[in-house]
């Protein structure tokens, strides 16, 4: 599992990836399942995998500017184990109006 995060969204994405790849010629369906966002031990937002693919939106208005982490965990699905991964996000303020 990949975890791709930006300031209001966070995507998911799995494969066959080396070490749990079929053997040549075989056909492996794409995961399904569920991946959950978390920050700390808050649930931020809940994503379904289909077909290999996933997104959920995280809310920033309750973060303050800085360095955020949010951690995803795959429940497994379709003939692929549950993993789980990291992202750090830096969350900027909004610009400085100009002085003139």
């Amino acid at each position: 599992m990949a975890l791709g995060a930006a300031a209001t969204a966070c995507s998911a994405s799995a494969s066959n990836t080396p070490g749990t790849s079929p053997s040549a010629g075989a056909h492996r369906a794409p995961p399904t399942g569920t991946v959950t966002v978390k920050d700390g031990n808050k649930v931020v937002c809940v994503m379904t995998i289909k077909a290999g693919q996933g997104t959920c939106k995280v809310s920033t208005k309750n973060y303050a500017p800085g360095t955020l982490r949010f951690d995803a965990s795959y429940s497994g699905g379709s003939g692929y184990k549950p993993s789980h991964g990291s992202a750090t996000v830096k969350l900027v303020g909004p610009k400085a109006p100009a002085n003139g």
